[in-house]
């Protein structure tokens, strides 16, 4: 970034890119200064408020991520913002190739072994094969899993439990909810949409009335786990009509109870999670660290997870441990997917030592113990365990790849082209920070890669602005001031220096003065 002082007309320190990537501004642009800060000055105004601190890990969530229907053109359609150009996408899809183990063609392998394991382009695809639509391919699974019900005669646990969640799944799907009805029959006319949520109403309500009937008749564990997260309304499971089943937290423990009793992993990291939160029941730090620690060594991916972050803190009456908080990250990170990546970014923090420690000696105690241990600052471990992370579409960790690209940290050339590239990955599951560095990419440009746009700049910053993220409300405040990719707006400005203000952004509270000044 630059300081404001190198630029007496510009009250912001815009982000600066490093040198070899910076697109000659124009007159009267606010990067226009011969400044030529270091990159280690540059990354410094930057990492003042850094945005991927070590949190305490509350609570356990699994984020939600569809990157398939929530694309990044849609956010902002959906949030009346002009959509960004399209060659931010294509960047981020160029810019894939990001040495063997992160190349287009590697994936490319993985989905279509070679060595004969395909069908050979010359074969060719019998003519009676027909491509099912997205939606036809859920109708014939609804109608399989339904009629195998309907021949149960013992009324297994398994198969009812499946036509639930078959129920439960179309009737969040407005398109099929159109076009069938409960038998799987195809409606003789186009539906309302009252008629709609007359259908929709209807699947639910046979999916709970089932569901109840597992639980009461057979005591099915996976059936009462999936009761309990309906009565808790948990973010696993979304039931349109919440209406037809009250938020009921002292039901959801007591059903947890009952499964985690027969040895449903993630029933036992619920109900640890009630008892940490007094959530259908009192507070109770040790039972919380006991159903955690059961589920954990019942396989439970997220409750290993979480055994390691609270022995990085000491918390839940469990002593703080290194060693402790490395055998649950190690464990929870064998074990890594989509859902349940958070262990492989809490490992690469380890490694490059982002523990946001203080200088006391309970922190310098902990970090002796992580050498004693073998476990030394090891930057190409970091690496490592950023990219598998990544690898499973962490934001988090593809907007420290954008960093590290940006900034040459980590053993990562600098390059502008792989740093846009994992930016704009982030960008896309709506990280804040990650949306607020395209602006500042946008607003320099990268030679050769991405021409200035002070109006995808602009963007950019809106959308991030939208989460509360303190640095683009600032940055916000600056682009309305002067004009910058949108029209000139001292109250916008005012606006949002002050949402910067009240949480505290120091040059926010300093620019507020400055423009009271000028009166």
């Amino acid at each position: 970034m630059m300081n404001s002082q190198n630029n007496k007309n510009t009250p912001y320190p815009i982000m600066e890119r490093p040198s070899q990537y910076v697109s000659a501004p124009p007159t009267g642009h606010p990067l226009s200064s011969t400044n030529t800060n270091t990159q280690s000055q540059a990354r410094s105004s930057i990492d003042s408020n850094r945005p991927y601190p070590m949190a305490p890990y509350p609570v356990y969530q699994t984020p939600h991520t569809n990157t398939s229907t929530d694309s990044i053109t849609t956010r902002l359609q959906n949030t009346h913002i002009q959509t960004p150009t399209n060659s931010i996408n294509t960047i981020a899809q160029n810019s894939h190739a990001m040495g063997s183990s992160l190349s287009f063609q590697s994936s490319l392998d993985e989905t279509h072994p070679r060595n004969g394991s395909i069908t050979s382009t010359n074969q060719k695809i019998p003519p009676t094969q027909q491509v099912l639509s997205p939606l036809e391919q859920v109708h014939n699974g609804f109608i399989s899993t339904r009629e195998r019900t309907l021949r149960d005669q013992t009324f297994t646990p398994s198969l009812q439990l499946a036509f639930v969640k078959s129920l439960l799944e179309v009737c969040s799907q407005d398109a099929y909810l159109l076009r069938y009805d409960l038998a799987g029959t195809e409606w003789d006319h186009m539906l309302t949409s009252s008629e709609v949520k007359k259908n929709q109403h209807t699947f639910v309500k046979q999916a709970i009335k089932l569901l109840k009937k597992i639980v009461s008749d057979t005591k099915d564990p996976e059936a009462q786990f999936t009761l309990a997260s309906l009565y808790s309304h948990a973010p696993m499971i979304t039931v349109p009509k919440k209406d037809l089943l009250e938020k009921n937290y002292d039901k959801a423990r007591d059903l947890y109870a009952k499964a985690g009793s027969q040895g449903h992993s993630m029933a036992l990291y619920r109900l640890g999670v009630s008892y940490e939160l007094g959530v259908g029941t009192s507070v109770d730090d040790a039972k919380s660290l006991d159903c955690f620690e059961r589920a954990a060594r019942a396989g439970c991916v997220p409750a290993m997870f979480r055994l390691g972050m609270i022995h990085s803190r000491g918390t839940l009456i469990a002593p703080r441990s290194a060693q402790r908080m490395m055998y649950w990250l190690m464990e929870a990170s064998k074990h890594a997917s989509r859902e349940n990546p958070h262990a492989l970014f809490e490992l690469a923090k380890v490694f490059e030592r982002d523990l946001a420690l203080g200088n006391n000696s309970s922190d310098n105690a902990f970090l002796r113990e992580l050498d004693t241990l073998g476990y030394h600052q090891d930057e190409i471990k970091a690496l490592h365990y950023y990219k598998e992370a990544s690898r499973n579409l962490f934001p988090a960790s593809q907007f420290k790849l954008g960093w590290c690209y940006e900034y040459g940290k980590l053993g990562c050339p600098i390059d502008a082209k792989k740093s846009i590239g994992w930016y704009s990955r982030a960008a896309r599951q709506g990280h804040a920070a990650a949306e607020m560095a395209l602006s500042g990419w946008y607003l320099t440009g990268a030679k050769g890669i991405l021409a200035p746009n002070d109006r995808e700049a602009f963007l950019w910053a809106t959308k991030s602005a939208q989460t509360g993220f303190v640095k683009a409300e600032y940055a916000l405040g600056y682009y309305y001031e002067v004009g910058l990719g949108c029209d000139k707006d001292l109250a916008m400005a005012k606006k949002y220096y002050l949402r910067a203000a009240t949480q505290g952004h120091d040059k926010s509270i300093q620019r507020l003065k400055q423009m009271r000044e000028q009166r």
